[in-house]
C-alpha cells in the first residue's frame, strides 16, 4: 500500500484498507497508488481486477505537482532529495 491515508478507498489509513481486503473487501479501491499498485495488491490475494475498475483510474489520479527549492542558506539540496526518495519509495 503506498501509505498515503487519503481515504479515497473509503478507509481511515491504508492498513485498515488492507485489512479490510484480507477480510473479503474488493482489492481494487486504493485509487491514489494507481493501477500498478491495484494490480499487484489483487495479484497478491488471488483475483483479477476487472478491466474497467482499472480504466476508471486513469482519470481519477489526478494532477501532479512541482515543487521548486530556492533562496540563499543551507537545505535546498536535503529537502529535494528527502523528497525523491520518498517519491521513489512509493513504487
Amino acid at each position: 500500500m503506498p501509505k498515503l491515508d487519503d481515504k479515497k478507498c473509503g478507509f481511515e489509513t491504508c492498513w485498515g484498507f488492507a485489512q479490510a481486503i484480507v477480510g473479503g473487501a474488493p482489492c481494487y479501491g486504493c485509487v491514489a497508488g494507481g493501477p500498478e499498485v491495484v494490480a499487484r495488491v489483487c495479484e497478491l490475494v488471488g483475483v483479477s481486477v476487472p478491466e474497467e475498475q482499472i480504466q476508471g483510474m486513469a482519470h481519477s489520479l489526478g494532477k501532479g505537482y512541482v515543487q521548486v527549492y530556492t533562496g540563499n542558506g543551507k537545505g535546498k539540496t536535503t529537502a529535494a532529495l528527502g523528497l525523491a526518495f520518498r517519491a521513489a519509495r512509493r513504487d
